[in-house]
């Protein structure tokens, strides 16, 4: 599952700059109320601060969104044993 942030506008979410889902994509929408969003993200914020604070983060980035990779994305008819089966065998 990927989860990708979004914004209502006219009844219609718009979803963030290089995030295309195909028609027919299954989604699921919850909707947060803009108190407890932003109270989500000052909480997340103060979270990374303190982890840069105490060392753990050595900066604290922006966000990106997540893209897959365009093109064919069809699987490939590899010849001989499936991978799991050859693991399973070399584990034994």
């Amino acid at each position: 599952m990927i989860v990708y942030p979004g914004t209502v506008k006219g009844n219609v979410i718009v979803l963030p700059e290089g995030v295309h889902l195909e028609d027919g994509t299954a989604v699921e929408v919850r909707a947060l109320p803009a108190e407890q969003q932003q109270r989500e993200q000052e909480m997340e914020d103060e979270f990374e601060q303190h982890l840069f604070e105490v060392g753990l983060l050595s900066e604290i980035k922006p966000p990106q969104p997540v893209t897959l990779p365009d093109g064919d994305r069809t699987p490939l008819k590899v010849p001989g044993k499936p991978l799991s089966q050859m693991v399973i065998e070399d584990r034994r």
